[in-house]
């Protein structure tokens, strides 16, 4: 595909191109308040710390927000609910590192479906070092 110039359009040799006209500062000082009226601000930083003016954030709406409604916590997660759901509880130590992925179902037979996760993670104790020192998180995500 050929680009159709006219002859004045087309760049002459040496010619680095048509310059731009000169474009001049803006004239309201109510909207710059920084801005003088030779387009040159009244500090370096470009403003007095009297005229910063807050920006929003980006995604930030113009309207005033309204509080968000937060919701009750339900119950705690049992054992019995996690099996059920079918999710990951990947338990680790602290101390020295140890991690298992425990299964969900069989820890419902164990301690009793109705038993909560977070009853369960207080009664946990490191196999490989003794710690009772342990962090665990429920996630259900398919193990890779």
């Amino acid at each position: 595909m050929q680009l159709d110039l006219s002859d004045e359009e087309a760049p002459k040799p040496g010619d680095r191109g048509r310059s731009l006209p000169a474009v001049a500062p803006h004239q309201d000082p109510a909207r710059h308040p920084g801005e003088t009226a030779g387009g040159a601000t009244g500090t370096a930083a470009g403003a007095t710390a009297d005229t910063r003016r807050a920006r929003p954030r980006a995604g930030a709406s113009s309207r005033t927000a309204t509080p968000r409604v937060r919701s009750k916590p339900g119950p705690p997660m049992t054992l019995g609910n996690a099996a059920a759901a079918r999710v990951r509880l990947i338990v680790w130590c602290k101390a020295c590192g140890h991690q298992i992925e425990p299964d969900a179902a069989e820890l419902a037979q164990q301690y009793g479906a109705e038993t909560t996760v977070p009853e369960w993670r207080e009664r946990l104790v490191c196999s490989r070092c003794g710690s009772r020192n342990v962090d665990m998180v429920v996630t259900g995500t398919e193990r890779r």
